[in-house]
């Protein structure tokens, strides 16, 4: 067995990342201000095709068994970075990003860095997808899917 993380796995406030934070972005965030928690903690975004890549690569390496891994990107952004790249994306450069922020969450985590050396080390695994180019795929792909009705 081999257990794999691609990012938080109690994800209690999802709603600030993405793709539903991309969603949120979309949808309402198109009538600036968009609103996120104070103060905006920072963690990595995982893409969906380095996660599969590194279970497959896991699967097939005999020294990942009973191992964890994550495989989770070593880049990271605040929320707030965040949210100016998608705002940047759908909106271009010209209106600016304006923000409201909420009060944070008593218990949320500030800042995550995921231990990914180990997935480096043992089975030679880094996840290489950019936000830039997660955001180039997730945000098409979710305005399509609100043009549609689907979200």
């Amino acid at each position: 067995m081999v257990g794999v993380n691609g990012g938080r796995r109690n994800r209690s406030n999802s709603e600030r990342r993405c793709p539903s934070g991309t969603t949120r972005s979309l949808s309402s965030w198109a009538r600036s201000p968009g609103r996120l928690l104070a103060p905006g903690g920072c963690e990595p975004d995982t893409y969906g095709g380095d996660l599969a890549r590194g279970i497959v690569t896991a699967m097939a390496n005999p020294q990942a068994s009973n191992e964890d891994f994550n495989l989770s990107t070593a880049e990271r952004c605040t929320v707030l970075e965040l949210a100016g790249l998608i705002w940047c994306k759908i909106k271009g450069a010209g209106p600016q990003l304006r923000i409201v922020h909420d009060d944070p969450f008593a218990h949320d985590v500030q800042r995550r860095v995921p231990a990914t050396d180990k997935a480096k080390q043992v089975l030679g695994f880094e996840a290489t997808t950019t936000l830039e180019q997660m955001l180039d795929e997730v945000i098409p792909w979710i305005g399509q899917a609100i043009r549609a009705g689907i979200i």
